[in-house]
């Protein structure tokens, strides 16, 4: 019974209560230095403040600075139902760059997940939609991909990738 509640959205939470925000609060963990670039020249960042109006931007740096959580997915879905992307267009990606308190977080938990979260006044949720991403750290750190661990990295390149057969 443990094992089935642990394995849903109710096991996020648990290890958001007894593992990641106890880490935030005692070492800082959430604050990662990164730097996330693009070369898609259709690339576009949603601006909260103005509805998710999609606004294109230049390739080249997208952001520089710290962050508690980057994270980019072709599916709107993180997992169990969870809506952390809600910007994926076909062929597209959607790359979101964190920078709020974790307490915010934490008591904005039903929102972020319902993918209606904007925090429009200091833009601590930055969301890029491209095809391209480069996200690089000052130094190594922990990378998940599909729940699974990667390793630690320091440079990550994603790309959409075309799987239609020729």
């Amino acid at each position: 019974f443990l094992q089935r509640l642990l394995s849903s959205v109710t096991g996020y939470s648990v290890a958001l209560v007894t593992r990641t925000l106890p880490q935030c609060w005692k070492f800082q963990a959430h604050q990662v230095k990164i730097a996330v670039s693009t070369n898609d020249t259709d690339c576009q960042w949603m601006d909260h403040a103005r509805g998710d109006l999609g606004r294109s931007v230049p390739a080249g740096m997208l952001f520089q600075g710290t962050a508690g959580i980057c994270a980019a997915a072709t599916l709107p879905y993180y997992g169990g139902g969870l809506r952390l992307f809600p910007f994926c267009h076909h062929g597209k990606m959607h790359l979101r760059v964190g920078r709020i308190p974790p307490l915010t977080g934490f008591f904005n938990i039903p929102r972020i997940f319902a993918g209606t979260y904007r925090e429009r006044k200091n833009f601590g949720c930055l969301d890029f939609v491209a095809q391209q991403f480069r996200i690089e750290l000052q130094s190594p750190y922990p990378l998940q991909q599909a729940g699974e661990s990667m390793g630690a990295v320091q440079r990550v390149d994603l790309q959409v990738l075309d799987t239609v057969q020729k």
